[in-house]
């Protein structure tokens, strides 16, 4: 049995691919974040707060920050980490484990979490055309998950962090300022106070 220790796991690959959406779906907390834009807040669950604003989770940056008795924040890695009480490399490993990434067979350098074929080749948004406005043409980008080309190169294997009610789903082609982080050009971010 191979012990998790043999595991090489790219951090920076595994936060580019797994959202802190999917991670929070995961726990089933999606339900109790309110928010709009690329801000949600919610009760902090990792040290069960009663205050519905001190846990706030940035989408766009996939981050999170409790204000509240943890005093903590950071990536999807902290904050399972923080959930499970693990170590971080714990935590990247179960993460690993719970989305379609797959683990290797030994603790060789070339043999990774991810291998690079297995970057996403695509993200996926819902668009929703902002109808009975002066901006015409404009609509609301969400982006909802990520897409991978399918083995046999016929098609895509797509996971969604969310499920879309309204709108259309486009997949848009990973760049190489996606990897850096630098997705501002990419999302925009939706205010419904102006609404």
């Amino acid at each position: 049995m191979r012990k998790n220790n043999d595991v090489f796991v790219d951090y920076k690959l595994l936060k580019t691919c797994v959202s802190i959406i999917m991670v929070l779906d995961h726990y089933g907390w999606l339900r109790q974040l309110k928010g709009a834009g690329n801000t949600v807040r919610s009760c902090c669950p990792i040290h069960n707060g009663s205050n519905d604003k001190q846990f706030v989770v940035n989408i766009r940056n996939n981050t999170w920050c409790c204000f509240g008795d943890c005093r903590k924040g950071g990536s999807i890695l902290e904050l399972v980490a923080e959930i499970e009480k693990i170590e971080i490399r714990e935590a990247a490993v179960r993460i690993a484990s719970w989305f379609p990434l797959s683990l290797p067979h030994s603790s060789a350098r070339s043999s990774t979490v991810m291998s690079d074929s297995q970057k996403p080749s695509h993200k996926v948004f819902v668009v929703e055309d902002r109808k009975g406005e002066d901006d015409e043409g404009d609509a609301f980008w969400t982006r909802v998950g990520s897409a991978w080309a399918h083995k046999d190169g016929k098609g895509f294997n797509v996971v969604l962090s969310a499920l879309p009610v309204n709108g259309r789903l486009v997949l848009r082609t990973f760049t190489e300022e996606d990897e850096k982080g630098d997705n501002n050009k990419s999302v925009r971010r939706v205010d419904f106070k102006k609404r």
